[in-house]
């Protein structure tokens, strides 16, 4: 939690660097007190405290008065200084149970206290168990949540014990992508599972949305949603390099037709690609950061065919089919194409 004197340092931090200017002269006397009184929807009291709060006065884009603020045990904060007789934007930050928040159209009174309510809601929370589909845990996935326009609105962690849980979270449709790939170290053994949905699906078409609403009774803790996840190998696909530079540290990147379903791997100094599980698909596939001495930089490198040379361009990159079997294709070393 934000205390009031860490929030004060990183409005003073924010003044240095000059991302919010410097309150008018003017303020210094034309100023008010503001009050804000946390509520639930139905418009009763809420009393939580420790909710972080902004009121800002903006004006042609600039943030010229900002100030900080947490919520005590009955559920207010106080604003003093507010500018007064001009239109003051309150936000409140979200923490594992309640939602953001937002409220326009504040005017403060010169000398005088404003007293406002602003509603803030519970969310939902989704959590669940992710494991192979023999039963063992995977700690260290990555659980994404996307809602029904592709936008990822949500991220989590497993555990050790492959549990996660990821909130607060609006009332929606969203698919839930259990993702153990990403690869931290050069070590064989960092080799990862393909990533699959809830339900077991492992494309995003044919993934089932879940429903979440939020609560409407207000508890100490929301209650999530279980939405358990498997995830396994399914094809393995290995890229054989052979281009100029030091491979071991170049990366392999897959970029599926679904963006949220793309792939990152190592290179050894061998020049060859840790196994990369990966669902059936269409993917180009490109080198990053394989040290060219010509240019002197680390271009990107996408693959055109096996013993073919590469193109720096994405666009002229091929798509690589793949699904039916384990693969390997083989990146040369020729002069690339523009």
């Amino acid at each position: 939690m934000n205390t009031p004197k860490t929030l004060a340092i990183v409005a003073a931090f924010a003044l240095t660097l000059g991302v919010i200017a410097a309150p008018s002269a003017a303020f210094a006397t034309a100023t008010g007190t503001v009050t804000v009184q946390l509520v639930k929807p139905s418009g009763a009291k809420l009393a939580v405290a420790g909710i972080d709060e902004t009121m800002l006065y903006r004006h042609n884009g600039t943030v010229l008065w900002a100030h900080f603020a947490v919520s005590d045990g009955t559920g207010k904060a106080t604003f003093p200084g507010a500018p007064a007789g001009v239109h003051l934007n309150l936000s409140t930050s979200s923490n594992s149970t309640y939602l953001s928040a937002s409220k326009g159209g504040i005017v403060a009174k010169a000398g005088n206290s404003v007293s406002v309510k602003l509603s803030v809601a519970v969310g939902a929370t989704i959590g669940g168990i992710l494991t192979k589909t023999g039963g063992l845990p995977v700690p260290g996935a990555t659980v994404a949540l996307f809602n029904s326009h592709g936008n990822r609105v949500g991220l989590g962690t497993t555990s050790a014990t492959g549990a996660y849980q990821i909130a607060p979270i609006r009332s929606g449709k969203y698919k839930v992508q259990f993702n153990s790939r990403a690869v931290t170290s050069l070590s064989p053994a960092a080799t990862s599972m393909s990533w699959s949905y809830w339900k077991n699906s492992t494309s995003w078409t044919t993934a089932t949305y879940v429903t979440v609403k939020q609560q409407t009774a207000y508890a100490s803790a929301s209650h999530p949603a279980s939405i358990n996840g498997f995830v396994s190998g399914q094809f393995v696909l290995t890229v054989d390099v052979n281009l100029t530079g030091n491979h071991g540290s170049a990366d392999v990147l897959f970029v599926s037709q679904r963006k949220a379903e793309n792939f990152v791997t190592k290179v050894d100094a061998a020049g060859t690609s840790f196994q990369s599980y990966l669902n059936a698909g269409k993917y180009r596939i490109a080198i990053i950061g394989a040290y060219d001495p010509i240019v002197g930089a680390s271009p990107v490198y996408w693959y055109r065919g096996d013993l073919t040379g590469p193109t720096l361009s994405e666009s002229k990159a091929t798509w690589v089919s793949f699904g039916a079997a384990n693969k390997t294709i083989y990146f040369e070393d020729q002069p690339p194409t523009f």
